[in-house]
């Protein structure tokens, strides 16, 4: 199912996504918060410090604890059979 997402996406890509998710898949706790942190976190950071030079108002690390959050509720779903 995620190759099928990847493809698709890849083949229609979205015109408002800002980036696209790589389809790593884990058990390892420790490895999805360092990916989540690397990923998605900083990139975060970054976007908002560029809004602010442009004089707009920041928002995307206000979203991705959100974004955490939902992660780990749905995470007990996806990694059970």
């Amino acid at each position: 199912m995620s190759n099928l997402t990847l493809e698709i996406s890849k083949e229609f890509p979205s015109e408002k996504a800002v980036w696209v998710s790589n389809g790593s898949h884990t058990t390892c706790y420790l490895r999805f918060l360092i990916h989540f942190i690397f990923t998605q976190f900083l990139l975060a950071v970054l976007l908002d410090c560029t809004l602010r030079l442009k004089k707009r108002k920041p928002l995307l690390v206000k979203l991705e604890p959100r974004i955490f959050l939902a992660n780990m509720i749905i995470q007990k779903f996806v990694s059970t059979d």
